[in-house]
């Protein structure tokens, strides 16, 4: 999502799935991981197909109908909590999905994300090719006759689910920037589709080791928000530092080009 610069949508999507996790529980009665997914993608989608069509029918930019819809459905997620808290069914770890803890992992939930991570290697491993296409350029990718709108939905789809995965870990409030951060940081350091991957999934696991770690040995710490700080903290320095790119290395940079415009400009009057 953040090559086709949807990262607000991402976000949305990640406090979108909210009410999906919840509605699973309260219909179900319990934490079961295949329907919470299958509520989640189903809830996902809906708020994705209600952004564009907010986008593609009013004359409200896309940014505001992302707003608007992620407002919407974390609102009716409190919503369903609180009815959920009052109705006597038990939680199952629900009161956890705002801000994650990965304490309330159940074995079926590790092996639901396990089966999610080989599935999703082996058919991004077959379709890289459109995938990458659709991503970086929808509108070549649909003169060059892909389907747009189903690689589209699936990519769609597919974000969903795994946001509706992790969010028991990192809460929906937090889940967006797991989505994002590493993205942006494997764009940053380079424009290689492989070395993109590689370093966003190093950058990712890394963060998420180092939090469970920490969270496992300190007591109260909230898993989802250390992995996101851990992430930041691991990223920052290249966007401050990057030889070439980095914030702090372009402001000297412009720093020095100033001096030397000075320095010339000193020099003409000199001599004129």
């Amino acid at each position: 999502m953040y090559l086709r610069r949807e990262s607000l949508a991402g976000d949305a999507l990640s406090h979108a799935i909210f009410p999906g996790v919840v509605l699973a529980v309260w219909i179900s009665g319990e934490n079961n991981s295949w329907l919470t997914y299958l509520f989640g993608v189903l809830v996902g989608s809906l708020a994705l197909f209600l952004i564009q069509s907010i986008h593609q029918k009013t004359l409200i930019p896309k940014d505001g109908a992302t707003g608007i819809v992620l407002i919407l459905f974390f609102s009716v997620g409190l919503l369903f909590m609180g009815r959920l808290q009052r109705s006597g069914v038990p939680l199952w770890g629900v009161q956890h999905v705002l801000l994650g803890k990965a304490a309330t992992l159940l074995p079926s939930d590790l092996i639901a994300l396990a089966i999610l991570s080989v599935v999703g290697s082996i058919l991004f491993f077959f379709f890289q090719k459109w995938l990458w296409l659709e991503a970086f350029d929808s509108k070549f990718a649909k003169h060059s006759g892909l389907p747009k709108n189903t690689y589209g939905l699936f990519l769609n789809a597919w974000t969903a689910l795994v946001l509706t995965a992790t969010i028991q870990i990192l809460g929906a409030v937090l889940s967006a920037a797991m989505l994002i951060t590493p993205s942006a940081l494997g764009h940053f350091l380079s424009h290689n589709p492989k070395k993109l991957i590689l370093i966003s999934v190093l950058s990712a696991c890394t963060a998420a080791v180092l939090a469970g770690f920490i969270s496992a040995s300190v007591p109260a710490m909230s898993t989802g928000a250390l992995t996101v700080i851990l992430l930041f903290l691991l990223a920052f320095p290249f966007f401050l530092f990057h030889p070439k790119k980095g914030i702090l290395m372009k402001w000297i940079a412009r720093k020095k080009e100033a001096g030397r415009w000075k320095d010339e400009n000193t020099l003409k009057q000199f001599y004129n």
